[in-house]
């Protein structure tokens, strides 16, 4: 089984400039490992410049979020088409900062389904927060998350 490496920038770096230097610094510094991958998720400004740097290489391109809509009047948003477009091939979801700003199980479920049905690959992220760790549910709460989360998902998983 192929391990995935995956970068999530956050929203960093915060020029162009910097963005640029840290894909080229990543393009010479990933070794030609056949038994792993490795992915970028910088924020969407820079996505455009990573796939130019990446293009024909080894490292490929994710976003760190995308937009429950396909599309239309969502203002801020990014739709999974924007991504793919760009070259993205995976998307990050559930991240528990997302899910601190009120994203749960049943809007990542959603997300997924549609990244899914626009062939990309969901990275989901799964985790309880200080509080739950504290009264001991890190499992219960895991074990919610995984269910709520793949619900009705019928395509093939794989977890890492």
């Amino acid at each position: 089984m192929k391990k995935i490496i995956v970068a999530n920038w956050k929203c960093n770096p915060q020029t162009l400039r910097e963005a640029q230097k840290m894909f080229l610094e990543l393009k010479q510094g990933i070794g030609r490992s056949e038994k792993s991958e490795a992915v970028v998720c910088s924020p969407f400004v820079y996505l455009a410049q990573g796939a130019e740097v990446f293009k024909g290489g080894k490292i490929k391109l994710g976003g760190q979020n995308c937009a429950l809509a396909e599309g239309g009047p969502h203002t801020g948003e990014i739709s999974v088409a924007m991504l793919k477009n760009l070259g993205a091939k995976y998307v990050i979801l559930g991240h528990s900062e997302r899910r601190a700003l009120g994203e749960d199980n049943i809007l990542i479920n959603q997300k997924i389904k549609i990244v899914l049905k626009n062939e990309l690959t969901p990275i989901v992220c799964l985790g309880e927060t200080a509080q739950q760790k504290q009264n001991n549910e890190t499992f219960l709460i895991l074990e919610q998350q995984i269910r709520e989360v793949l619900q009705k998902i019928t395509s093939t998983c794989s977890f890492y």
